[in-house]
Protein backbone atom coordinates (compact mmCIF):
# COMPACT_ATOMS: atom_id res chain seq x y z
CA UNK A 1 0.00 0.00 0.00
CA UNK A 2 1.47 3.23 -1.16
CA UNK A 3 1.22 6.43 1.21
CA UNK A 4 -0.41 9.15 -0.30
CA UNK A 5 0.81 11.81 1.00
CA UNK A 6 3.18 13.91 -1.08
CA UNK A 7 6.68 14.65 0.27
CA UNK A 8 8.01 18.44 0.36
CA UNK A 9 10.55 19.64 -1.12
CA UNK A 10 13.61 20.33 0.82
CA UNK A 11 13.84 23.79 -0.49
CA UNK A 12 10.90 25.37 1.39
CA UNK A 13 11.63 27.04 4.60
CA UNK A 14 9.22 27.01 7.72
CA UNK A 15 6.26 28.89 7.31
CA UNK A 16 7.42 29.83 4.09
CA UNK A 17 5.50 28.60 0.50
CA UNK A 18 7.01 27.67 -2.63
CA UNK A 19 3.97 27.38 -5.17
CA UNK A 20 3.90 24.33 -7.79
CA UNK A 21 4.09 27.07 -10.20
CA UNK A 22 7.71 28.53 -9.14
CA UNK A 23 9.12 25.04 -8.56
CA UNK A 24 7.94 24.30 -12.12
CA UNK A 25 9.21 27.15 -13.73
CA UNK A 26 12.94 26.45 -10.90
CA UNK A 27 13.33 22.81 -12.15
CA UNK A 28 13.45 23.75 -15.93
CA UNK A 29 16.50 25.99 -15.03
CA UNK A 30 20.23 24.31 -15.15
CA UNK A 31 21.45 23.53 -11.33
CA UNK A 32 23.71 26.19 -10.51
CA UNK A 33 21.08 28.47 -11.42
CA UNK A 34 18.15 26.55 -9.51
CA UNK A 35 19.98 26.96 -6.06
CA UNK A 36 20.57 30.42 -6.32
CA UNK A 37 17.04 31.61 -7.64
CA UNK A 38 15.89 29.36 -5.03
CA UNK A 39 18.22 30.79 -2.16
CA UNK A 40 17.46 34.06 -3.51
CA UNK A 41 13.61 33.11 -3.35
CA UNK A 42 14.14 31.66 0.36
CA UNK A 43 15.60 34.86 1.35
CA UNK A 44 13.10 37.07 0.06
CA UNK A 45 10.39 35.59 1.91
CA UNK A 46 11.93 35.32 5.28
CA UNK A 47 12.88 39.26 5.42
CA UNK A 48 12.74 40.81 2.22
CA UNK A 49 16.10 40.98 1.62
CA UNK A 50 17.43 40.90 -2.18
CA UNK A 51 19.99 38.54 -3.35
CA UNK A 52 21.73 39.38 -6.64
CA UNK A 53 20.47 37.11 -8.83
CA UNK A 54 22.36 36.21 -12.50
CA UNK A 55 20.94 38.51 -15.48
CA UNK A 56 18.72 36.85 -17.81
CA UNK A 57 15.90 34.11 -17.40
CA UNK A 58 16.55 33.08 -13.46
CA UNK A 59 16.07 36.97 -12.69
CA UNK A 60 13.36 37.35 -14.78
CA UNK A 61 11.72 34.44 -13.20
CA UNK A 62 12.79 36.34 -9.60
CA UNK A 63 11.37 39.63 -10.29
CA UNK A 64 7.91 37.87 -11.05
CA UNK A 65 7.69 36.07 -8.09
CA UNK A 66 8.83 39.06 -6.23
CA UNK A 67 5.50 41.37 -5.78
CA UNK A 68 3.74 37.36 -4.74
CA UNK A 69 6.48 37.39 -2.23
CA UNK A 70 5.84 41.16 -0.88
CA UNK A 71 2.15 40.55 -1.04
CA UNK A 72 2.09 37.40 1.34
CA UNK A 73 5.60 39.07 3.56
CA UNK A 74 2.41 42.06 4.28
CA UNK A 75 -0.53 39.72 4.53
CA UNK A 76 1.94 37.83 7.03
CA UNK A 77 2.80 41.09 9.00
CA UNK A 78 -0.32 42.48 9.61
CA UNK A 79 -2.19 38.95 10.77
CA UNK A 80 0.63 39.59 13.20
CA UNK A 81 0.31 42.62 14.35
CA UNK A 82 -3.54 42.11 15.01
CA UNK A 83 -2.98 38.57 16.68
CA UNK A 84 -0.53 40.94 18.96
CA UNK A 85 -3.57 43.57 19.43
CA UNK A 86 -6.43 40.76 19.94
CA UNK A 87 -3.71 39.45 23.03
CA UNK A 88 -3.67 42.38 24.41
CA UNK A 89 -7.29 43.22 24.39
CA UNK A 90 -7.97 40.37 25.73
CA UNK A 91 -5.07 40.05 28.26
CA UNK A 92 -6.14 43.68 29.32
CA UNK A 93 -9.81 43.12 30.53
CA UNK A 94 -9.01 39.92 32.03
CA UNK A 95 -6.66 42.01 34.87
CA UNK A 96 -8.84 43.17 38.10
CA UNK A 97 -9.10 46.80 37.85
CA UNK A 98 -9.80 48.44 40.78
CA UNK A 99 -10.95 52.65 40.09
CA UNK A 100 -7.87 54.25 41.65
CA UNK A 101 -7.29 58.15 41.00
CA UNK A 102 -3.89 58.78 39.83
CA UNK A 103 -1.46 60.42 42.43
CA UNK A 104 0.45 62.83 40.87
CA UNK A 105 2.08 65.47 42.73
CA UNK A 106 2.27 68.97 40.95
CA UNK A 107 5.58 69.56 39.83
CA UNK A 108 7.17 72.22 41.67
CA UNK A 109 8.75 75.21 40.03
CA UNK A 110 12.48 73.16 41.23
CA UNK A 111 11.06 69.82 40.08
CA UNK A 112 11.43 69.39 36.37
CA UNK A 113 8.22 68.85 34.40
CA UNK A 114 7.85 65.48 33.39
CA UNK A 115 8.00 64.30 29.54
CA UNK A 116 5.33 62.79 28.20
CA UNK A 117 5.86 60.72 25.04
CA UNK A 118 3.03 59.77 22.20
CA UNK A 119 2.91 56.44 21.78
CA UNK A 120 4.14 55.02 18.74
CA UNK A 121 1.28 53.67 16.23
CA UNK A 122 0.74 49.89 15.58
CA UNK A 123 2.31 50.11 11.82
CA UNK A 124 5.57 48.43 10.94
CA UNK A 125 7.96 50.44 8.94
CA UNK A 126 6.97 47.88 5.80
CA UNK A 127 3.59 48.98 6.44
CA UNK A 128 4.15 52.81 6.60
CA UNK A 129 6.66 52.44 3.75
CA UNK A 130 3.84 50.71 1.66
CA UNK A 131 1.58 53.58 2.63
CA UNK A 132 3.69 55.91 1.57
CA UNK A 133 5.28 54.36 -1.70
CA UNK A 134 0.66 54.10 -2.55
CA UNK A 135 0.12 57.81 -1.65
CA UNK A 136 3.20 58.73 -3.74
CA UNK A 137 1.48 56.59 -6.68
CA UNK A 138 -2.00 58.34 -5.96
CA UNK A 139 -0.36 62.18 -6.67
CA UNK A 140 1.67 61.12 -9.65
CA UNK A 141 -1.76 59.83 -11.35
CA UNK A 142 -3.48 63.10 -10.38
CA UNK A 143 -0.79 65.88 -11.68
Amino acid sequence: MENATTKTSSRKGKNLKFDQEWKDAVDRLPKHYRDEICAAIEAYQRDLTIIEVTPGVPRAIFMLIMPTIRRRYRARELRRLARARKTATKSAPSRPTEPTQPTTAQPTPTQPQPVIQQQKSGRSKLDKLLRRKRRDAIHRVRK
